[in-house]
């Protein structure tokens, strides 16, 4: 029997016209839900890479997966996430955007190669080996997120799994066989490339190049392309850089040890995030479709909420948690945490802003809250870095907010 609500559809022409709304209504929560529990995924994975791993390998081995990995991401992070967006809003592109991300990382892993080389700065081995990370990193992604725009989203849920999997489980090996943890997070990553490519068509269907070999860049094209792709990934992009980048600093001023514990209290703000309901690429093809942005107040609403209950509990069971743990390092890393604890709903919060600013064709005006944010939370480096993060999102949000609500 037929609901009253979604009547018998009517065959027009355009499919669309089709569809009741109550059904594109219903398929749009399943999506959400879908990419949500993808969300949740990730953060239990996260917490297992970045919790467990510190105790069954030591926080030290631990700091050295974390600098071969942010040394990897650092070869990507300003533009993988970028392209990996622009292609879930036009799949059609998605080997144009693919041959971009490999001309620009090997482009860049050429000046790094040189730099090494030149500077007897690292072990050759060791350097390839971050190399291949990256490049099976970049590849790995893009086809997820080709997923992602397809609506391939439970194939992804599988994918995510079996990689949080292998990262979690090759270190692990690598303790037990007395192997060298250095080439672990590259091992992984190998092995998951592989895996999905086994599993899943090469081909990726659309109106643009079929293959990549394909693909003609030109050079007048790449300069719009990186800025659109930079202007939508800005947050993920500045998460990223704070993390890695820190990563690389505090190893290189106080050792793995001191890198490892800076990676657990960032990973635990990331883990927060993670938990809020914000699947961002997912609400992204989808808020192109919506007419209305009551969603979006509702859920810059809900994200509020969810963030005031993160803080609680943090400042609550923050400590003994931590101390149960990570004893010998608890305290350290919960001041950290506690000092972060609004960062991941300000950070949810950006990222809903870019969303709208995307449907709206306004990412420059993102970006010019961003330059302002960054100048404040700049000067207020005087006053501690954990001053200057909260500084530079909770601006962020501020300047953000009449995009949420009054447009």
């Amino acid at each position: 029997m037929r609901s009253r609500d979604c009547p018998p559809q009517n065959p027009l022409p355009d499919a669309d016209a089709t569809v009741p709304a109550c059904t594109k209504r219903a398929a749009a929560r399943r999506e959400v839900a879908t990419g949500y529990a993808l969300q949740i995924l990730s953060a239990t994975l996260l917490l297992a890479q970045h919790f467990f791993l510190p105790v069954a390998l030591g926080v030290a081995a631990y700091g050295r997966l974390a600098f071969m990995t942010g040394a990897a991401s650092l070869l990507s992070i300003a533009y993988d996430h970028g392209f990996n967006l622009l292609a879930v809003r036009k799949p059609a592109l998605a080997w144009t955007y693919l041959a971009v991300k490999l001309a620009l990382l090997l482009t860049l892993g050429l000046f790094a190669g040189i730099w090494v080389l030149a500077t007897q700065q690292a072990d050759l081995w060791l350097t390839l080996t971050v190399g291949l990370h990256a490049l099976t990193f970049v590849v790995y992604t893009f086809y997820v997120h080709v997923d992602i725009a397809i609506g391939k989203i439970r194939r992804v849920f599988w994918y995510s799994l079996a990689n949080g999997v292998l990262l979690l489980s090759i270190p692990l090996a690598f303790h037990h066989l007395g192997a060298d943890l250095a080439y672990a997070p590259a091992v992984g990553c190998v092995l998951s490339l592989c895996l999905l490519l086994a599993t899943r068509p090469v081909a990726i269907a659309g109106r643009g190049p079929t293959t990549l070999a394909q693909v003609r860049l030109r050079p007048r094209r790449l300069k719009p392309l990186f800025v659109k792709q930079l202007q939508i990934s800005l947050g993920t992009v500045l998460d990223g850089g704070i993390v890695w980048i820190g990563v690389l600093a505090v190893t290189a001023l106080d050792g793995f040890e001191a890198a490892g514990i800076y990676r657990i209290a960032m990973s635990a703000v990331s883990l927060m995030t993670q938990v809020l309901p914000m699947p961002k690429q997912v609400l992204l093809r989808l808020a192109r479709q919506s007419a209305q942005l009551q969603w979006a107040r509702r859920y810059a609403l809900g994200l509020v909420g969810s963030g005031l209950l993160q803080m609680a509990a943090v400042y609550l069971l923050g400590q003994w948690a931590l101390q149960y743990v990570f004893p010998g390092n608890a305290e350290p890393i919960y001041h950290a945490v506690l000092a972060l604890s609004a960062v991941p709903a300000m950070r949810a919060l950006f990222e809903l802003q870019t969303i709208l600013h995307d449907k709206h064709n306004t990412l420059a005006q993102l970006v010019r809250n961003t330059c302002i944010a960054g100048a404040c939370g700049a000067a207020a480096y005087g006053q501690g870095v954990y001053v200057m993060v909260l500084v530079f999102y909770g601006l962020l949000t501020l300047l953000g907010v009449k995009r949420l609500f009054w447009s």
